[in-house]
């Protein structure tokens, strides 16, 4: 309610002023993002129980577990902690945004930090989360994933100490370092496929992704259509199946429909226009 209570203030106040109040994820390019960062403890008979002064870090094995269960479901709860397509221009490297999941007692850079503060201020700082989300939903996915964490007694496995946006690709998948999804349609997938999600949300979610994507990539292909069809008009027909080719390859979807669609053979005619065009674009 708060959340809510905060967005709706600063909208208002704003727009008195002559102005207008974001909380798009990722409203300016080159700039950070608004994230809408998580910062999570559990309390029992008035006491923090992420707190553990015998620990070398200060947080308790149940801080542990409830860390490993938020790692364990983070790209399934992708699509609610981050709901926009938008969301995933904030998730890259350099900007203060996770794109890995894994965790650090200190650094800024991976999905989980564990703040410096202990004994009743011992929390876990959530970092993926950004402004757009549903707070509602957002705090109730990732509460459910920690428990989940420490009904199943997960281990988060060694802290990174290192700067996860210089660490090269083949060291992090040594460090068993995964990635939070690159795109809001991979975040659909993993939602659609998620069974842990379908259990703690219910069927009509579940439901409600697959349809999106079937939207998602029926809207592509008929761009696709468009464009391929303007650049044989122009001549072009080198370029269209170049572009098809492409498409193929960098989204790999898995509809027959457009799987028969883009093996259809173009044109073979060349004109100068149309090889005047391929040099000018090298």
């Amino acid at each position: 309610d708060n959340i809510l209570t905060f967005k709706f203030i600063v909208k208002y106040i704003a727009k008195r002023h002559g102005l207008y109040a974001s909380f798009m994820p990722k409203p300016i390019t080159g700039v950070d993002g608004s994230g809408m960062h998580l910062n999570m403890s559990l309390w029992k008979n008035g006491k923090n129980i992420f707190a553990d002064s015998k620990n070398d870090l200060g947080i308790s094995e149940e801080a542990f577990h409830f860390m490993a269960g938020v790692m364990e479901h983070a790209n399934e709860m992708c699509l609610i902690t981050n709901p926009l397509v938008n969301s995933y221009k904030r998730i890259v490297p350099g900007y203060e945004a996770p794109v890995d999941v894994s965790w650090s007692p200190s650094n800024r850079s991976p999905l989980i930090r564990v703040p410096a503060a202990r004994g009743s201020g011992t929390r876990l700082e959530f970092r993926s989360p950004d402004s757009a989300a549903n707070p509602y939903l957002a705090l109730a996915v990732s509460l459910a994933a920690g428990l989940d964490g420490i009904k199943r007694k997960l281990t988060p496995g060694k802290g990174s100490m290192k700067n996860q946006y210089e660490m090269a690709e083949g060291e992090k998948q040594e460090a068993g370092i995964n990635t939070l999804p690159r795109d809001m349609k991979e975040a659909l997938e993993i939602f659609k496929q998620s069974t842990y999600m379908k259990e703690l949300l219910g069927d009509q979610m579940s439901s409600a992704a697959s349809l999106f994507l079937e939207k998602w990539d029926g809207d592509i292909l008929s761009v696709l259509k468009r464009a391929e069809r303007l650049l044989i008009e122009n001549g072009q027909p080198e370029r269209a199946k170049q572009m098809m080719e492409q498409f193929r390859t960098f989204y790999s979807l898995s509809s027959g429909v457009i799987s028969q669609y883009v093996e259809i053979d173009l044109p073979e005619k060349k004109t100068k226009k149309a090889k005047k065009d391929r040099g000018e674009e090298r």
